[in-house]
């Protein structure tokens, strides 16, 4: 006989709130941007993609950890560099 899972998990009770995932993200959207209206973040490029819309998309990272991120097309044409795979940066933002 096969068992599923969640076979042995109790019903949700007010004291024990049950999120669907798109709930559980729409709130930790809210509370990341909430808290971090805007910030600087220090890594390192990684994944750097230029569609032909413009935008920039890259990944930050550094030993322990990395976040996707994505540059508008307006910003990036103002840029008076260009990025690179490997290059360390600052960049500042907002959480999306």
């Amino acid at each position: 006989m096969s068992r599923s899972l969640f076979d042995d998990l109790p019903p949700p009770t007010p004291q024990r709130r049950v999120f669907t995932v798109s709930e559980l993200n729409r709130r930790i959207r809210a509370t990341m941007q909430e808290r971090f209206p805007s910030l600087w973040v220090s890594g390192e490029i990684n994944d750097l993609a230029r569609p032909s819309s413009g935008h920039v998309y890259l990944t930050l990272k550094d030993q322990d950890g990395q976040i996707k991120a994505v540059i508008w097309r307006n910003t990036a044409a103002k840029l008076p560099f260009d990025l690179e795979d490997g290059m360390e940066v600052v960049c500042e933002g907002s959480i999306d």
